[in-house]
């Protein structure tokens, strides 16, 4: 089966989960993009116009939902 392609944004705060879900995902083929916290991707001045967003819900500073 050949790679599959998209980009997948992972925000998540415990380092292990983060990791696991990075190479799970890549893995199947994604390309996968890992942030610590919110403000770590909203600080980024590269993103997409388009992929699929992975965020934990229950975050220090700032939820999944805001």
């Amino acid at each position: 089966m050949p790679p599959m392609s998209g980009l997948v944004i992972v925000v998540e705060d415990d380092d292990a989960v983060r990791n696991s879900l990075k190479f799970a995902l890549e893995l199947e083929g994604l390309t996968v993009r890992a942030y610590e916290d919110a403000d770590a991707l909203l600080a980024e001045a590269d993103l997409p116009p388009k992929g699929c967003l992975v965020v934990d819900y229950y975050m220090p500073a700032m939820s999944g939902v805001d």
